[in-house]
């Protein structure tokens, strides 16, 4: 019997890769609901949002190890509000889908503060504000809230890593994908250029007998009866006289 082919290295380390990213999402949507105004259709879909507040709600109520400090209910009320605010954009990206807005159904959104006119147009460009601003930003507020508590700080704090990571995935997904365009575009240019070249130096479009299927016939065969029909006449003419 034929046992299955182990997977590489390299196909492990892409699986895994393609994983975690995918696991990500999850606790930086806890966050990009709040730092984001516009997260695409699909992007705050129950199907995300619930299960990662149903999460941190079983957290907040059954993980309970006697410290005081932790204060579960300041993680329980993230939870709630978390869950709200996402199905509030999720019906709002519906009705803009009925008046048929444009805009991606996986967008990760535009952050908030971008609505600040001191912020430089250099951190407006290419996401800067979303890649290195929002997770920054989200961070400082969980260590701000450690002191009131544990759990809800720690999430933040680790929600803005998870936020980092993804947007950084994202990023370079869509440029490998804007450079794979590129270099199409490139090789076609090449390709065109070698056939107007070919095209140019050679002489093979000169040779008539090489385009397609002939259609008529060849000129030895068509001399050759020529002279066929000439003498079958000549002949004809002969045995008229001879009559």
């Amino acid at each position: 019997m034929r046992q299955p082919q182990q997977p590489s290295l390299y196909e492990s380390l892409t699986q895994n890769f393609y994983t975690v990213r995918w696991l990500i999402q999850f606790p930086a949507l806890t966050v990009m609901v709040w730092l984001r105004r516009d997260l695409g259709f699909r992007m705050v879909s129950p199907v995300r949002i619930v299960p990662v507040t149903v999460f941190l709600f079983v957290i907040s109520v059954l993980a309970s190890n006697g410290n005081p400090d932790n204060r579960l209910w300041g993680l329980l009320i993230f939870a709630l509000l978390t869950l709200a605010i996402g199905i509030c954009q999720h019906v709002k990206r519906w009705f803009e889908l009925g008046q048929k807005v444009k805009q991606h159904s996986y967008f990760l959104g535009t952050s908030r503060l971008n609505n600040f006119r001191w912020i430089p147009d250099f951190l407006r460009h290419e996401r800067r504000l979303e890649r290195f601003a929002d997770p920054i930003f989200c961070v400082l507020i969980g260590f701000a809230v450690l002191p009131l508590s544990h759990a809800l700080g720690m999430w933040l704090v680790f929600s803005g890593f998870c936020l980092r990571a993804y947007e950084y995935s994202i990023y370079m997904r869509d440029r490998n994908l804007n450079l794979d365009i590129l270099d199409g575009m490139i090789r076609s240019e090449q390709q065109n250029e070698t056939v107007e070249e070919f095209e140019t130096k050679s002489d093979w479009r000169k040779n008539d007998n090489s385009n397609g299927l002939p259609t008529g016939l060849g000129e030895d065969l068509e001399s050759q009866i020529t002279i066929s029909l000439k003498t079958r006449k000549a002949k004809t003419n002969k045995n008229t006289i001879d009559i």
